[in-house]
């Protein structure tokens, strides 16, 4: 059954016998997009009638190497040659023990332990596990209070969808929420010095005043899915600094940013924090099997282990000895191509040119990013407000019928290409883009 079957029978409102209920689709005749993709290499994927698109999402933010990548499936089909399976609850492996110290080779020397998930989700409900756990095995069984912030998304399980201020209208639904949860506001990088001072000043002095009561603040640096909002540097340092002067912990949200999508392996090396707790996965293993992680500042692994109790945590699939696998052939990939200096140089050049580009065009409000992650802000032109997620929508199947896949956010269109994307690869992608905002105002 090809792309064009489908949407023509969903057009035509005839019963198809369609299996899969899709992620926030809200029933079986809007199960997805567009595309019926069955075919990758490198920054392109294939439909079922052959078309090519550039694949500018990276598949979900976790593609970062593309597709096809001989590395990483090599390692991957070594370990299948070996044992594909070993249950961590019971035994250890040393493909696994290979990617955690891979993993932690790219951290300071103050992480010391490793835990393996499944997905960016399961990584945060862990970290909630922990700062709360933390505190009642140093006695203070008040501290159960976790902040985070409005416009952050950090997944769908029942944790990380309670520290999500993104969702909640969608969200509200499955309330209730775990309890002791603080949403905050947020400033980002275009605000005014008074303005932003305003934030930091609520936000500290809500943490000196319930400091007793507070476990641990999850922080997304970048608040991508709310449209690449990025929190000023300054802001940062002073939430680390004031959670170090009143005993809080701090768990920075990396699902996104980690593995060089910024530019460098983690985006807490741009800011003075070092976090008692790192959440990552998406670029772990560039998505060739589901996997995430959790790293442990050596404070937290020494309480436990003084106090001789089990962290009540694992999944059957967490540390998958292939998925780990594929998280060395990834890691060494990022180091023999040195994506760094690929995502810093060719990010600057795909922004600026973005910039020059579509500057006359009366629906984009605003161009910014980091790395190889930038968002192109749109308006509607006769109100001046954010377009809406519909017309957002039929933007994203205009441009794939041009060829180029995007993601799409509360602001517009965002741009996460391949980490080891060329610059005749860019050239190619901003060729789709001019053409289509040339012909195009709404």
């Amino acid at each position: 059954m090809n792309t064009l079957n489908l949407r023509t029978l969903m057009e035509n409102n005839k019963e198809i016998n369609y299996p899969i209920w899709h992620p926030f689709s809200g029933s079986t005749k809007n199960f997805f997009n567009q595309l019926v993709l069955n075919r990758g290499k490198g920054i392109y994927v294939y439909d079922n009638n052959g078309k090519e698109y550039i694949d500018a999402c990276s598949g979900l933010w976790n593609v970062s190497l593309g597709y096809s990548n001989e590395k990483i499936t090599d390692y991957i089909i070594k370990q299948l040659g070996l044992i594909s399976y070993c249950s961590l609850f019971e035994h250890t492996n040393s493909m696994v023990v290979f990617a955690a110290n891979k993993i932690l080779g790219l951290l300071p020397d103050c992480f010391s332990k490793i835990q393996f998930t499944c997905s960016g989700s399961e990584s945060i409900d862990l970290a909630i596990k922990v700062m709360r756990e933390y505190w009642k095995l140093r006695g203070k069984i008040s501290k159960n209070l976790i902040i985070c912030f409005k416009k952050s998304y950090h997944g769908t399980y029942y944790g990380s969808m309670s520290v999500s201020g993104i969702t909640r209208d969608e969200t509200d639904r499955y309330a209730p929420f775990l309890e002791n949860i603080v949403l905050q506001e947020v400033p980002d990088e275009s605000m005014e010095q008074e303005e932003y001072e305003i934030y930091s000043v609520r936000l500290e002095k809500y943490i000196e005043e319930n400091h007793q009561n507070i476990a641990g603040i999850i922080v997304e640096p970048i608040l991508a899915s709310a449209g690449v909002e990025i929190m000023p540097i300054e802001y940062l340092n002073r939430i680390y600094k004031c959670c170090k002067k009143f005993d809080v912990l701090i768990t920075l949200d990396e699902v996104a940013l980690g593995f060089y999508r910024t530019g460098k392996s983690f985006y807490f090396y741009n800011t003075d924090i070092i976090p008692d707790i790192l959440c990552m996965a998406k670029g772990i293993n560039s998505g060739y099997l589901p996997l995430g992680a959790v790293a442990f500042h050596k404070n937290i692994v020494d309480i436990y282990t003084k106090s001789n109790v089990i962290l009540a945590h694992g999944s059957t699939q967490g540390g998958n000895v292939l998925a780990c696998a594929a998280t060395v052939g990834a890691i060494e990939e990022y180091e023999r191509l040195n994506i760094s200096e690929n995502v810093i140089k060719e990010g600057k050049y795909l922004k600026s040119q973005l910039t020059e580009k579509l500057k006359y065009h009366k629906n984009i409000s605003e161009i910014r990013g980091i790395g190889l992650l930038i968002s192109i802000d749109l308006t509607d032109n006769k109100k001046q407000i954010p377009v809406s997620q519909i017309k957002l929508d039929y933007i994203q199947k205009l441009l794939a019928r041009e060829g180029l896949l995007l993601y799409r956010s509360l602001t517009g269109l965002t741009l996460l290409p391949m980490l080891n994307i060329t610059r005749a690869e860019i050239d190619k992608l901003l060729n789709i883009l001019e053409k289509f905002f040339r012909n195009y105002m709404f």
